[in-house]
């Protein structure tokens, strides 16, 4: 089967910003991700024009297109306190609605509640609201802590509160080797729906009164996934650090969990990501090379031997995930994209259609335990100690899944990243993603049987989670990222066929 032809789409067509039905249904789009219009708004309802509190730079970004419902803003900003000359960086959460009665209704019943709560909070003490409704943009803002979906975060972010919860929970307070006493919050990761990730840095004493320091992650979620990843975590301690024989893979241990807050509390394991920062060295020509040092090989390496201790654990957790619903998902969601940019959704769409086909003529494999969302940024590495994070996506489905999602990153990372006057070679693009399976394949043995089907299949998902990427760019209004994808996508199919 042919797939159709692409032609080079001009930004216009594949930004949704620039489509007459989005201009229609969502109006005050455009205000709200103006800097100024924004700022002069945000100053007078949230500070009052007149205040000591100033806003200095207000950055519309973060965003999250839902077509048909609405889009969600991140404001982050720079106020000056006039007064003492101190900088505060508040965030501020906008959401545009299509029907004035739904933004009114998230306004009245899902952010007054959770405002009430925080009349006390030392944070939320420059605002003169904490939450505004424009009425003009379909638009409701609230600024962090405040989160009518995840209530929660007024106490997981309290340091009162969380110094109380880590008290009662943490194993070393218990066996009385730390008490903390001081503790400060800070925002690790907030993702743009139903989850939150915590920092929390503590001060204490050791048993022996000298001064003590513990780091603690607490990971808040609206979903449920919390409570799932605990025996996910104890499952991976117990089956990855003696599989084959190799170095043990670090896995957060869970410190605790309290179900009325869905807070998950997780030890923190040495490392951070390094994939990214050696991949950018690498194609910007800086790479080190010092003996000893990790090298963007070996990590990538690392990342395959992982994915295939995963795989052959026989854990068996998480919820099926096949190919069917793959498809399903991408289907509806070209579907609701296309209805705003026919020309992009029409090109995806017709690929769809053809890795469909493929998909259909090649084998499916047995449903293992995967990751989910298995990309370079989930492994951290210190020294040649290597650990794994992030288990909200974990699931039974087919191995060519993680290992389609993690070359698709990859390749897509290249392309983003290399430099316009000296491009990546191709071949060193295949040298790395060839590196990455080598690595898998060794790890796995026989557990697949023949590479050769393992390979078509790894093929069909790299395809798939390439239209993942370019649906999820088009959603954030990330037009060059979905430009890029949309060229990896053309010429992958080419090499398919």
């Amino acid at each position: 089967m042919e797939h159709q032809r692409s032609h080079q789409l001009d930004r216009a067509q594949l930004d949704p910003l620039s489509s007459p039905v989005l201009q229609r249904e969502l109006p005050g789009l455009a205000a709200a991700l103006d800097e100024q219009i924004m700022r002069e708004r945000l100053q007078t309802t949230f500070f009052g024009a007149d205040s000591r509190f100033v806003i200095e730079r207000c950055n519309p970004g973060q965003a999250i297109y839902l077509a048909g419902v609405f889009c969600g803003l991140r404001y982050e900003m720079e106020v000056r306190d006039t007064a003492s000359g101190q900088m505060i960086e508040p965030l501020v959460i906008g959401r545009v609605f299509q029907d004035q009665s739904a933004c009114a209704r998230f306004f009245h019943d899902q952010l007054e509640p959770v405002a009430a709560l925080s009349r006390d909070r030392e944070e939320l003490a420059p605002f003169v609201t904490p939450i505004a409704l424009f009425e003009s943009l379909n638009m409701a803002a609230h600024v962090f802590p405040i989160d009518g979906e995840l209530p929660a975060l007024l106490d997981v972010t309290d340091r009162r509160r969380v110094i109380e919860i880590l008290r009662e929970t943490l194993p070393e307070v218990q066996e009385g080797r730390f008490m903390p006493h001081a503790c400060r919050v800070e925002l690790a990761h907030y993702g743009r729906q139903h989850r939150c990730t915590l920092r929390y840095l503590l001060d204490g004493a050791a048993s022996d009164g000298a001064n003590a320091h513990q780091v603690v992650y607490g990971k808040v979620t609206a979903d449920g996934s919390g409570e799932r990843t605990i025996p996910v975590l104890a499952a991976l301690r117990e089956r990855l650090p003696a599989l084959n024989g190799m170095d043990r893979v670090n896995i957060p241990r869970v410190l605790g969990f309290h179900p009325d807050l869905q807070l998950l509390l997780l030890e923190a394991i040495p490392g951070k990501p390094q994939v990214a920062r050696l991949l950018k060295a690498r194609l910007a020509g800086a790479e080190a090379t010092q003996p000893g040092m990790l090298t963007l090989e070996h990590a990538v390496g690392d990342c395959g031997r992982i994915a295939a201790r995963m795989h052959t654990s026989g854990i068996a957790l998480g919820q099926p995930r096949t190919i069917d619903a793959e498809l399903d998902w991408l289907r509806q969601s070209i579907h609701a994209l296309r209805r705003i940019s026919p020309e992009p959704g029409a090109q995806l769409q017709d690929w769809l259609e053809w890795i469909s086909a493929c998909a259909a003529r090649t084998d499916p494999l047995p449903l293992c335990f995967s990751h989910g969302d298995f990309t370079y940024t989930q492994l951290i590495f210190d020294d040649r100690q290597c650990g794994l994070v992030d288990f909200d996506t974990i699931c039974q489905a087919e191995p060519a899944l993680d290992l389609g999602q993690f070359l698709a990153y990859q390749r897509l990372a290249i392309r983003k990243d290399q430099r316009p006057d000296a491009p990546f070679p191709e071949a060193a693009t295949e040298q790395l993603c060839e590196q990455f399976l080598n690595a898998y394949e060794a790890a796995s043995g026989e557990r697949w049987g023949d590479k050769q089907r393992l390979r078509e299949r790894v093929a069909v998902y790299e395809i798939l989670m390439l239209l993942r990427l370019a649906v999820h760019s088009w959603q954030k209004l990330k037009i060059s990222r979905l430009e890029h994808a949309m060229k990896l996508l053309e010429e992958r199919i080419a090499c398919l066929q």
